[in-house]
């Protein structure tokens, strides 16, 4: 791998990088802690594993796909380890913050959830792949909808592809596991945890920067491989594509 792809790879997700600091979130650390979850299993090493997937999902609920994974592929002994180290860390957390009624804490978020999920799902800044099915699916007021399809049922087909997408993945034969399978299915798992979160920002992007260094490295290991594989070159130019409309003046010509 070029010495160059870890730095190539926070210059293609610098706007990203920029929303994620001067707004004090934590996806950075997030990211760390799913690499060192996929490099502890790599390893053998199931409880470093279990303790950084752990610490990531009470982070951030949403990487818990990299949990539900390891289940689809059967991984048992990392999957009950990490059960132990979520609950074991959540409860001395809120033990530690409110002694008089820990649970309180869980009651209080769930509250929070249901009062507030669905607006911050649907808000014009979200940039999840929920909120793309219904800038197309819903009557929003952008002009861009094809359908006027009820928000609820934009959900449900979400969470239909959403589901799809990672029984794909999981469901892949392999004859071995190999450090090369959990570094590839790592980096496609990150990126479905940013993008399937139905509260998705800008800096919830920063988790690609590891998927965009797997792809550097892959790119620059076997590059006539990559040029043969025809899916992922001509997903990789749309991507690089429609980035354009991330920009305001790509919207405004079009009367937006």
């Amino acid at each position: 791998v070029p010495a160059a792809a870890p730095l190539i790879a926070p210059l293609l997700i610098a706007r990203v990088l920029i929303e994620e600091f001067s707004n004090g979130q934590a996806d950075t650390v997030l990211g760390l802690l799913l690499v060192a979850a996929l490099y502890g299993h790599a390893l053998g090493r199931t409880w470093w594993a279990a303790t950084a997937l752990a610490l990531a999902v009470s982070l951030k609920l949403p990487v818990g796909l990299l949990w539900v994974y390891f289940a689809l592929r059967k991984e048992w002994p990392l999957v009950w380890r990490t059960g132990i180290c979520l609950l074991s860390i959540n409860l001395l957390g809120a033990v530690a913050l409110y002694p008089s009624h820990p649970l309180g804490l869980f009651q209080a978020w769930l509250d929070v959830l249901r009062s507030s999920g669905m607006e911050r799902a649907f808000e014009i800044g979200s940039q999840s792949f929920l909120a793309l099915l219904s800038r197309f699916l819903t009557d929003d007021g952008y002009r861009l909808n094809l359908l006027r399809l009820s928000r609820s049922t934009v959900i449900g087909l979400a969470v239909i592809l959403q589901s799809a997408a990672v029984l794909a993945l999981a469901s892949r034969p392999h004859p071995t596991w190999g450090r090369r399978r959990t570094l590839l299915d790592g980096a496609l798992v990150a990126t479905m945890a940013a993008v399937f979160s139905p509260t998705c920002w800008l800096a919830t992007y920063t988790l690609l920067a590891f998927p965009a260094l797997v792809a550097l490295s892959l790119a620059a290991h076997a590059p006539r491989a990559v040029l043969r594989d025809k899916p992922s070159l001509l997903l990789a130019i749309a991507v690089a594509a429609l980035s354009w409309f991330l920009q305001r003046k790509a919207w405004r010509l079009i009367g937006i």
